[in-house]
């Protein structure tokens, strides 16, 4: 699964939750701006860093998710919680248990 795989991952062995939450924030990105890094062929992860870092943040956002949510209140903090999902170093990506109370606490 091209564009799923984190960084770190050379081949099927090296699997590990921190992979899985590599995966999970790729799938997360991917709600959010409406790109899939499969068939775009885009580092899906290193797009939106970019656009976040230079403060375009709206930019990222699909304009369709926009029109159907009309609020920056939950995809935000959802970004945001994304981005560290797909850190490059696996020691700074959250436990899954953070990232479901995170998401019940964004999204509540």
């Amino acid at each position: 699964m091209t564009g799923y795989c984190t960084p770190e991952v050379t081949n099927i062995r090296n699997v590990s939750q921190k992979a899985d939450v590599y995966s999970f924030g790729t799938i997360l990105l991917e709600l959010l701006t409406g790109k899939n890094p499969s068939n775009a062929r885009i580092d899906l992860p290193k797009w939106v860093k970019s656009i976040v870092g230079e403060r375009w943040t709206i930019k990222v956002f699909d304009p369709e998710l926009i029109r159907f949510l009309n609020s920056d209140e939950q995809m935000v903090p959802l970004l945001h919680l994304a981005i560290s999902c797909t850190s490059n170093h696996p020691e700074r990506r959250p436990p899954m248990v953070e990232i479901a109370r995170r998401v019940k606490e964004i999204c509540s």
